[in-house]
């Protein structure tokens, strides 16, 4: 009879053991989700579309990120937007990249510079 007594003790013993093994921090009934975080998050992708009459590189604090007409994908965060080559107006803007989507990125618009003889620098001869 003890034999019998000691092997469900050391069953539940053992029971016990695996189960404190396999608890997690999570509460009882929620899933692991495999999902990105909320677009809240500061690693999200955010989505920037420049817009300028002719095809220019899009510099977001000094780094080349893409080109001018194309939706880019940026992490999350403020930046400063500048075109590369003639100047623009205006000549940068400061952005600050949240809450955006692929089909509703956040727009920012750029158009040449007018030169003193009225054309467009780079229109002028």
């Amino acid at each position: 009879m003890r034999t019998i007594i000691r092997r469900v003790e050391l069953r539940r013993a053992s029971q016990m053991a695996n189960a404190s093994r396999k608890r997690t921090s999570r509460p009882v009934g929620t899933r692991q989700s495999a999902r990105p975080k909320a677009k809240g998050d500061a690693m999200s992708v955010q989505y920037l579309l420049v817009t300028y009459p002719g095809t220019r590189a899009v510099l977001a604090d000094d780094a080349p990120v893409g080109f001018t007409n194309h939706v880019l994908m940026l992490p999350a965060g403020e930046y400063t937007i500048t075109l590369d080559g003639n100047a623009t107006v205006p000549p940068s803007q400061d952005v600050v990249l949240a809450g955006t989507s692929l089909v509703k990125p956040m727009v920012v618009a750029f158009s040449p510079a007018a030169t003193a003889a009225g054309g467009t620098a780079r229109g002028a001869a």
